[in-house]
């Protein structure tokens, strides 16, 4: 390759880099706990968004999952599976979370979230006190 056509390449990927947008890294994004958990007729609920750090707003068209760890229904090398599902959205960047009955416990969901355009998965996690 010849001189002139190294400085060439070099010049050309110089532009393109500076021409693409930067894309935003996961820990951009956080989780926050909107409402804690409250009980209601027998379940309790809490509510969840996603927020840009930097302007500390809740993110839209985000789809969140939590993801939990169960023993294996059956006999197993590996006793422990990982299930995924995702929570319900309320439209406005709120997600909730049901539990059946009441939360006597202090509880840490470990989340995911896909948010649009981007191309990293968001992790995080909350913790959830027991309503009083």
């Amino acid at each position: 390759m010849s001189r002139k056509s190294s400085y060439a390449c070099a010049l050309g990927l110089t532009v393109l880099m500076a021409a693409t947008p930067a894309a935003a890294a996961p820990w951009d994004y956080t989780f926050e706990v909107v409402q804690p958990p409250t009980l209601v007729e027998g379940r309790t609920v809490a509510i969840i968004r996603v927020v840009h750090v930097a302007t500390g707003r809740t993110v839209a068209g985000v789809e969140v999952s939590v993801r939990r760890s169960t023993r294996a229904p059956y006999k197993s090398a590996v006793p422990f599976v990982d299930q995924s599902y995702r929570l319900r959205s309320d439209g406005a960047g709120a997600f909730h979370y049901l539990v059946q009955g009441r939360l006597d416990r202090v509880k840490t969901l470990w989340l995911t979230a896909r948010v649009p355009g981007e191309f990293w998965v968001v992790q995080g996690e909350v913790r959830l006190l027991p309503p009083k």
